[in-house]
C-alpha cells in the first residue's frame, strides 16, 4: 500500500463536483492535474478502458493541432497511457498521480470523477487500499433536484428543432419515473453507494457532503480544516449549488419525491438527520397521488 496522500471525489451527477475540485485547488495543499475525471478505477472492464483511450486521444490530437506539442494535448495522452496500462499493481496510476506531487512534500492529489461512486465493493476495496492516506470525498445534493438536473441535461442532449425544453424534460422525467431510464435513476442512488462506502472506507477517510451545505466558503473551509490543509480561499459565503425546479411539472415533482423517498429515508438515518436544505415538509405528498400521476 502507498502513502501518497490523494482525494478521491464522487457522488451524483449535476452535485456541484466541479465547483469543489476548483475550490480545492486554490489550496497550497493541494494539488490538481490537468483532467477533473481521470476515470481509471471505473475503466478496469477493457471495453470501458478502450472507450476512455480513444475519447482521450482523439482531444488529445485535436488539442495537437491546435496548441502544439507541448500544450494540453500531452496531458490527455499521457493519461491514455495510463488507462492503457497493465493494470495489475496500479503503477501506472501511482506514476501519474505522482508526478504532481514532486516538489510539494504533504501535498494532496485530487482525483474528481463522479462515477466513482457507483464502483462495486471490490472496486471499492482496491481503491481503498491503493493509499493509506487517500480520502473520500461523497457529494450528494436533493434528490430531487439532482433528478431533474440529470433529466434537463439529458433533454438538451435530445433536444430537436421546435422542442421545448421543459415539455421534454417532464417526458423524460416521467419515462425516468416509469423504469424507462434506468441510467438517470441509477446516478441518484445515495443509499446504495453510501452502504457500500461505509462498508469498505475506514472510518476518518470518509465525508459525506451535502452540496447545499457545504459548496461555499464556509464549507470549504471547514473541509479544509478536517483535511488538515491550508485554506483554499474561496471568496463567496453564499451557497453555489441552490436547487432549481423551474420547469417541472408540480405533478411529476410529488411523484419523484413519492419515489425518491427512500433515498431520503437513508441519507437521514446516515447522517442522522435530513438536511434542513432539502425539500421542505409542504412539499410532502401522499402515497396515492404520485401513483395516479404516473399511470396515465
Amino acid at each position: 500500500m502507498s502513502d501518497l496522500p490523494v482525494i478521491f471525489g464522487m457522488g451524483a451527477a449535476q452535485a456541484g463536483q466541479s465547483w469543489l475540485f476548483n475550490a480545492l485547488a486554490q489550496s497550497p495543499d493541494v494539488r490538481s492535474l490537468p483532467l477533473e475525471e481521470l476515470h481509471y478505477w471505473d475503466t478496469f472492464a477493457p471495453r470501458d478502458a478502450e472507450e476512455h483511450v480513444q475519447a482521450l486521444n482523439a482531444r488529445a490530437e485535436l488539442m495537437t493541432e491546435r496548441h502544439g506539442l507541448d500544450g494540453p494535448g500531452l496531458d490527455l495522452a499521457e493519461l491514455a497511457a495510463v488507462l492503457e496500462y497493465d493494470r495489475t499493481d496500479d503503477a501506472a496510476y501511482h506514476a501519474y498521480l505522482a508526478a504532481a506531487l514532486v516538489d510539494h512534500a504533504g501535498a494532496y492529489a485530487m482525483d474528481f470523477t463522479p462515477s466513482y461512486s457507483m464502483l462495486s465493493i471490490a472496486e471499492l476495496e482496491r481503491a481503498v487500499a491503493f493509499s493509506s492516506r487517500s480520502v473520500f470525498l461523497f457529494i450528494m445534493c436533493d434528490p430531487v433536484a439532482r433528478l431533474w438536473a440529470h433529466v434537463r441535461m439529458n433533454a438538451a442532449r435530445r433536444l430537436r428543432a421546435g422542442d421545448d425544453l421543459d415539455a421534454k424534460a417532464n417526458f423524460i422525467l416521467r419515462r425516468a419515473l416509469q423504469g424507462l431510464e434506468g441510467h438517470i435513476m441509477m446516478r441518484g442512488d445515495y443509499a446504495s453507494a453510501l452502504r457500500r462506502l461505509q462498508a469498505v472506507v475506514p472510518r476518518g477517510r470518509l465525508y459525506v457532503l451535502v452540496a447545499e451545505q457545504a459548496l461555499c466558503a464556509t464549507g470549504v473551509a471547514a473541509l479544509c480544516r478536517a483535511l488538515k490543509i491550508a485554506p483554499a480561499g474561496v471568496p463567496a459565503d453564499e451557497p453555489v449549488f441552490q436547487p432549481s425546479y423551474a420547469g417541472m411539472d408540480p405533478a411529476m415533482m410529488a411523484a419523484a419525491r413519492w419515489q425518491l423517498r427512500d433515498q431520503y429515508d437513508a441519507v437521514a438515518e446516515i447522517l442522522g438527520e435530513m438536511p434542513a436544505s432539502w425539500l421542505p415538509e409542504t412539499r410532502e405528498v401522499s402515497a396515492a397521488q404520485p401513483e395516479e400521476e404516473l399511470s396515465q
